[in-house]
């Protein structure tokens, strides 16, 4: 990499998350298969800025996967919204053995995040998939 005299390359460790919060390959939905099968014979809540599906999955985890389509607006806002969907279920205590697919709809794009939290947290409590003992992992605050 050609840099400019007088500049020096950086390299930052702080933008990468600490190894405790990042989604390991197992707790993530990584197939079609397996996407397919929480379609198939999953639950099935919705909002407005949402649907969630979810599926009991025999595990000692649950596993999380996520979609936005197209229709909720250009590559920056799909990836912002996925991160958000993504921070707001690392900060729920969520029970072991479930799939969940958190699913946005166009509105997601332009909704802020508190409204978007609000709304997921609303739904996995019906859900009841939210563990009864704390709303939130003690790691969220």
């Amino acid at each position: 990499m050609l840099l400019s005299p007088g500049r020096e390359k950086v390299v930052c460790d702080q933008l990468s998350a600490p190894e405790s919060e990042v989604l390991s390959n197992i707790e993530r939905l990584t197939s079609k298969k397996h996407y397919q099968k929480v379609q198939r014979e999953g639950k099935f809540f919705r909002s407005n800025l949402c649907g969630i599906r979810i599926l009991d999955n025999g595990l000692s985890i649950s596993r999380r996967g996520y979609v936005v389509s197209k229709k909720v607006g250009s590559a920056v806002l799909r990836n912002r919204v996925k991160r958000r969907f993504r921070e707001i279920i690392r900060q729920l205590d969520i029970k072991p053995g479930w799939d969940i697919v958190l699913i946005a709809y166009p509105a997601a794009g332009v909704a802020r995040f508190d409204a978007l939290r609000a709304v997921v947290m609303q739904i996995l409590e019906k859900a009841g998939v939210i563990a009864d003992d704390k709303r939130y992992c003690s790691s969220a605050n």
